[in-house]
């Protein structure tokens, strides 16, 4: 139980720290033209979680979802604000489609997180 706590709780620092690397490339204009690195890389963690506890691997990509894009936003000089979208993602040229659908997804994200949560901790109670 300890072990999937502190996986749980180290998910949103990793997310906070992801974005702060970001946020501090786009400051020296060092701009992401190509995400598939990154999305490699972060998918990558989520397996990494998910050889743990299956639960968890999806707790990190809603967890991840619902942060990422506002801290980036927010940190980001200027703020461009929580539900900022941008134009170079795929997902950004999707939901700037659809911006009410991508503000939807981000608070479903949130409640399938912590669904996810009391999923992994009920067992333990």
């Amino acid at each position: 139980m300890i072990r999937d706590i502190i996986l749980m709780a180290l998910v949103p620092l990793w997310v906070v720290t992801c974005a702060w690397i970001d946020a501090g490339h786009y400051r020296k204009k060092e701009w992401v033209y190509n995400h598939w690195s990154r999305l490699f890389n972060r998918g990558t963690v989520f397996l990494m979680l998910g050889v743990f506890n299956p639960l968890i691997g999806l707790y990190g990509l809603f967890v991840f979802w619902a942060m990422f894009d506002g801290i980036l936003s927010t940190l980001r000089e200027g703020n461009l604000g929580w539900y900022y979208i941008g134009s170079v993602a795929g997902t950004d040229k999707f939901f700037s489609k659809y911006p009410n659908l991508y503000i939807v997804s981000k608070h479903i994200s949130w409640i399938v997180a912590f669904v996810l949560v009391s999923l992994i901790i009920k067992p333990y109670l």
